[in-house]
C-alpha cells in the first residue's frame, strides 16, 4: 500500500507532513522521509492550506497490524507532478492483508465574530479584520433571534460571507424562550439556507446550560425543541451543520439549577428521520480573571476542556464519545479590572497590561502544537472580536452584590503585538477557500462598445468549484451563482451573460481550489483591448504609479477605478502628485459598501495633470488604472500595487527611435519622502548587460526611464532596479505613433512556479498571437519546464527549454503546440524567474499583456 501526492517547496504542497504511528516527520526537498523503516498500525500524509492547495483532506491508513513504514521524496519543480511516495511494505509474503483508508480535515478552521449587532459597540468588515489579522477567516459568526429569521440583513450578510470564501455560523437562539419558536419562522431560515448552496452551521440555543438566558436550564424542554429544529434543518437544508455549545461548566449552575454535570443533562441524543440530531459539538469559552490575579492561569483552556467540573472530560465524552467534530463557538478574554464600575472597584489595569491579558489567552488558546497532539478533534475556532457592555460580571471576590455591572468590555485582539497574527500564522490554522478581485468591468453586446471577459485559471488536479458574485458600481448584487472549472483548465466568463443585461462594476470569485484569473477588455470590433491580473486580496494602501489625464479625447485620459469588496462604506483619503512630487491634489472621498469608484485626476485636481497617486482607506480596497487615447482608439491597464519594494523586475521591453514601432517606458513611484537612489541593470535578451547605472527619484516623484535613452541605442530585454526606497513601477509599451498601447505591472517577487491564466495563439496576424515572456534575474541557467493546456485542461504540451542566466525567453505557444490553440500555461523552473503574457491583434494594431502569477 503506497501513498503518492506532491510536496515541492516550503509553499508549494498537497502534504505537508507525513506520520506513522505517534512519529511524525517533515518532508525533505529530496530523499527519505524518514531514515529508517518504523513498524506502526497506521501512517498516513497530512495536508491543510498552502500556496497550491486550501484546507486538503488529510489521508489516514490504518493496518490490521503492524508493517514497516518509509517513504521518500523525489526533487521535482512540477505541482502536477507526484512526488511523494509513502508506504508500508513486509519482509515476507503475507497471506492477506487488509486495511482501512480515511479522509479527514487535517487543522482548525479560524473564525470570528465582529461586532456590528444591537448590542456591540464595534463593528468591522471581514475583509478589514482578515487584513489585520493576516489570514482570510474560513468562518464568520451573527447573532439571530428566531423570531427575526425573516430579517433580509442576515442573508446580505451570509452572501458576504460566502463571497470571502467562509462558512457563515449562526447563533440561532429563541430570545422570547422555548415555546415561543414559530416552525413557519424556521423553515424559512432554512429554505434560505439552502438556497445559499454552500454548508452552514447552525448554532442552537448556545450556552443553555447557563441561567443568563430565556431557554437556559430547562433540559428537557431544550432536548426535544433541539431535536425538533434539526430535523428542519436536516430536511430542508442538507448541507446545515447542527452544532451543540453548552458553556463551559467551570461554576455551573452559576447560582441557578442544578441538574447534573452541566453537559450531559443537555446532550440531544439520538437520531431523527435524517440522522443524528447533533453534527458538531462543541464550547464557549472565555477567560475573565475569575481568580483576580491579573494573569491567564496556565493551561486553564487545555484542562477545563479535559478536566472540568465534576471531572468531566468533555473532549473525551462528547467529541471521541459520540464520534463528533468540535467547534469552540466563542472564546475571549479581557479583565474586568480595566472597567472598575461600583460597587466593586479596583485598581485598573493600564491599555498594556490588558493587552498582555488578553495575549496570554490567545497564547493558549492557539497553541498550534498543543491542540494537534491534545484535541485533534477541534476543527474550529470563533474569536469573540468585540467591544461590548456586559451587564454582570462576577469573580472570585466580587460575587453577587458585589459583581462589576455594566462593564465595557473589549474583547477586541490587541495590534502591539498582534500575537494572534503570530498564532494563527501557523498552517494549522486553516484559511478561507481563495478569493480573486475584479475592480473593474463594463460588458455590453455592442462590438464596437466595451466587452468585457474574467478569465479564471485552475491549475489544480481536481474541479474548481467557483462562487461568482457581480455587483453594480452602486454594490447592488447583479448575480450570485456557481461556475465549475474542470482541473488544470480555465474558463473565460461574460458578465452580460450571467446577469443578463449589459452591465458594469466589480467582481469576486470564490473558490474551493488555488485559482488564477485576468480581465480582458476590449472595444471598437477588437481594435483596441487591454488587460489586467485578478488581485487575491484588498490592502488599505494603493499605489498608482502613473497617469496622464486630459480633457483632449485624442490625448491621454485615466481614471483610477477602486473597488471596495466590504459590507461598510470606504473612507478613503486621496493624494495626487506631480511627476516632480509636488502635491495636486489632497482630499476625501467615500465608496459605499460594495461599491466601485472610477476617479478622473484632472476634474480633482482641476487642470490636465500627469503623475502619480496613493489613496489610504479604513476598509481594503483593490484598484486598477484605466488609460485610453485617440478617442478611445487604444486603451492599455494596470493594477494598483498596495506595496513598495526595494528591487523590481520588468520581464520585457522593446525600445526603438522609430515611433511607429515599439516604444517602451519604466515607469517608478517613489512615494517616501526622501529621494530614491536607484541601480538600473538593463540585460539583452540573451543575458548581456547593456547598461548599468544610477538614477534619482525626487520624494515623492515618479521617474520615465525610456531604456534606449541610457543604453544608446535600440534594445530590447529585462530590467532589475534596485532601491534604497521602496518603490512601485510599472512598464508602458506603445507601437504606430501611439496608436496601440499596453502596460504591465512591475514585479517585486521571483518564484519558481508561474502560471498563465489566459493566451490565445493563431497563425493569422489578424487573429490572437501570443507571447510568454520569461525572465530570468539570476545568475545561473534557469531550466524550465512549460505545461500547456486547454480551456478544458486536456495537455496540449510538455517540454523543456533553458533561459540563460539574466536572459529572456519569448515563447509562443503556438510554435510549441504546433497549431493553433488558447488555454492556460504552467511553467516550473530550478532557479526563480517572473513574466509577462504579451498578445497581439489585428498585424499589431492592438496589444494587451499581464503579468505571470507565483504557485509557490
Amino acid at each position: 500500500m503506497m501513498l503518492a501526492s506532491m510536496h515541492i517547496s516550503e509553499n508549494g504542497w498537497d502534504d505537508q507532513r507525513a506520520y506513522a504511528g505517534s512519529k511524525s516527520f517533515s518532508i525533505p526537498r529530496n530523499g527519505w522521509i524518514n531514515d529508517s523503516p518504523i513498524q506502526a498500525s497506521s501512517f498516513g500524509l497530512l495536508r491543510g492550506s498552502s500556496a497550491w492547495k486550501a484546507n486538503a483532506s488529510t489521508v489516514d491508513i490504518i493496518l490490521k497490524g503492524p508493517m514497516k513504514i518509509a517513504g521518500w521524496n523525489e526533487l521535482d519543480q512540477n505541482p502536477n507532478n507526484d512526488t511523494i511516495g509513502f508506504w508500508a511494505a513486509s519482509d515476507t509474503v503475507m497471506s492477506s492483508w487488509s486495511y482501512t483508508i480515511v479522509s479527514r480535515l487535517h487543522g482548525c478552521y479560524t473564525g470570528a465574530y465582529l461586532g456590528c449587532g444591537s448590542e456591540d459597540s464595534s463593528c468591522q468588515s471581514m475583509e478589514s479584520f482578515n487584513l489585520a489579522t493576516g489570514k482570510d477567516h474560513a468562518m464568520f459568526l451573527k447573532y439571530v433571534d428566531i423570531a427575526d429569521s425573516r430579517n433580509t440583513g442576515i442573508w446580505d450578510w451570509a452572501q458576504d460571507v460566502k463571497a470571502n470564501g467562509a462558512i457563515p455560523v449562526f447563533m440561532y437562539d429563541p430570545y422570547g424562550g422555548l415555546g415561543s419558536i414559530d416552525t413557519a419562522k424556521m423553515e424559512y431560515f432554512a429554505t434560505k439556507c439552502k438556497e445559499l448552496d454552500t454548508e452552514v452551521f447552525i448554532i442552537f440555543g448556545h450556552e443553555m446550560n447557563g441561567n443568563w438566558y430565556a431557554w437556559g436550564q430547562k433540559p428537557a424542554e431544550y432536548i426535544a425543541k433541539f431535536k425538533t429544529v434539526a430535523e428542519i434543518f436536516h430536511r430542508i437544508a442538507p448541507r446545515a451543520e447542527m452544532c451543540w455549545i453548552p458553556n463551559q461548566n467551570w461554576g455551573y449552575p452559576w447560582g441557578g439549577t442544578d441538574h447534573g454535570d452541566g453537559y450531559t443533562e443537555y446532550y440531544p441524543s439520538g437520531s431523527g428521520t435524517y440522522g443524528e440530531y447533533v453534527d458538531w459539538v462543541g464550547l464557549v469559552f472565555y477567560d475573565k480573571d475569575y481568580d483576580e490575579t491579573g494573569h491567564v492561569s496556565p493551561g486553564f483552556f487545555l484542562s477545563n476542556i479535559r478536566n472540568g467540573q465534576d471531572g468531566v472530560d468533555f473532549y473525551q465524552a462528547f467529541s471521541i464519545g459520540k464520534n463528533k467534530p468540535m467547534l469552540i463557538g466563542e472564546t475571549g478574554a479581557f479583565d474586568p479590572n480595566m472597567d472598575p464600575t461600583a460597587p466593586g472597584a479596583r485598581d485598573a489595569l493600564s491599555d498594556a497590561e490588558q493587552d498582555s491579558y488578553k495575549n496570554e489567552w490567545i497564547s493558549y488558546v492557539y497553541d498550534a502544537a498543543e491542540l494537534e497532539a491534545e484535541l485533534p478533534r477541534l476543527k474550529g475556532i470563533m474569536y469573540f472580536n468585540v467591544l461590548k457592555t456586559e451587564p454582570k460580571v462576577e469573580t472570585q471576590i466580587h460575587q453577587g452584590g458585589s459583581a462589576f455591572l455594566n462593564v465595557l468590555a473589549d474583547y477586541r485582539i490587541p495590534d502591539d503585538p498582534n500575537v494572534y497574527r503570530q498564532k494563527i500564522s501557523d498552517p494549522y490554522f486553516l484559511s478561507a477557500s481563495p478569493v480573486l478581485y475584479y475592480p473593474d468591468f463594463t460588458d455590453t453586446t455592442r462590438s464596437d462598445s466595451w466587452r468585457s471577459f474574467l478569465v479564471l485559471q485552475n491549475p489544480s488536479g481536481s474541479d474548481a468549484k467557483v462562487h461568482l458574485e457581480i455587483r453594480s458600481r452602486g454594490g447592488t448584487i447583479l448575480y450570485s451563482g456557481k461556475q465549475t472549472i474542470p482541473p488544470s483548465g480555465s474558463i473565460a466568463i461574460r458578465p452580460r451573460n450571467l446577469v443578463g443585461a449589459d452591465c458594469s462594476g466589480s467582481v469576486r470569485a470564490a473558490s474551493d481550489q488555488l485559482i488564477q484569473g485576468t480581465c480582458q477588455i476590449n472595444r471598437n470590433n477588437n481594435e483596441m483591448s487591454m488587460e489586467y491580473n485578478a488581485l487575491d486580496s484588498g490592502a488599505t494602501t494603493l499605489y498608482y504609479p502613473d497617469f496622464t489625464d486630459t480633457t483632449n479625447a485624442e490625448g491621454w485620459r485615466s481614471w483610477l477605478v477602486v473597488q471596495n469588496p466590504t459590507s461598510l462604506a470606504a473612507n478613503m483619503q486621496l493624494e495626487i502628485r506631480s511627476r516632480e512630487g509636488s502635491v495636486l491634489f489632497s482630499g476625501s472621498q467615500a465608496i459605499p459598501a460594495h461599491g466601485v469608484a472610477a476617479i478622473r485626476p484632472r476634474n480633482i485636481v482641476g487642470s490636465d495633470c500627469a503623475g502619480s497617486a496613493t489613496i489610504t482607506s479604513d476598509q481594503p480596497i483593490a484598484g486598477t488604472c484605466q488609460i485610453t487615447r485617440n478617442s478611445n482608439k487604444m486603451c492599455m491597464s494596470y493594477t494598483a500595487s498596495d506595496r513598495g519594494s526595494n528591487e523590481l523586475y520588468y520581464p520585457d521591453f522593446t525600445d526603438t527611435a522609430n515611433p511607429s514601432s515599439w516604444r517602451s517606458w519604466l515607469v517608478i513611484q517613489n512615494p517616501s519622502a526622501s529621494p530614491a537612489n536607484l541601480n538600473l541593470e538593463i540585460w539583452s535578451r540573451e543575458g548581456n548587460l547593456l547598461y548599468s547605472g544610477n538614477q534619482i527619484i525626487p520624494a515623492h516623484g515618479v521617474g520615465a526611464i525610456r531604456p534606449r535613452s541610457v543604453t544608446g541605442a535600440d534594445c530590447a530585454g529585462s530590467v532589475v532596479v534596485t532601491s534604497d526606497q521602496p518603490i512601485i513601477g510599472t512598464c508602458q509599451i506603445t507601437r504606430n505613433s501611439n496608436e496601440m498601447c499596453m502596460s504591465y505591472n512591475a514585479m517585486d517577487q521571483v518564484s519558481t512556479t508561474l502560471s498563465y491564466p489566459d493566451f490565445t495563439d493563431t497563425a493569422n496576424p489578424d487573429g490572437w498571437r501570443s507571447w510568454l515572456v520569461l525572465q530570468n534575474p539570476t545568475a545561473a541557467d534557469a531550466n524550465i519546464e512549460l505545461e500547456i493546456r486547454s480551456r478544458e485542461g486536456d495537455l496540449l504540451y510538455r517540454g523543456d527549454q533553458i533561459i540563460p542566466a539574466h536572459g529572456v525567453n519569448a515563447i509562443r505557444p503556438r510554435g510549441l503546440v504546433g497549431s493553433d490553440c488558447s488555454g492556460s500555461v504552467t511553467i516550473t523552473s530550478d532557479q526563480p524567474i517572473v513574466g509577462t503574457c504579451q498578445i497581439t491583434r489585428n498585424n499589431n494594431l492592438m496589444c494587451m499583456s499581464y503579468t505571470a502569477a507565483s504557485l509557490a
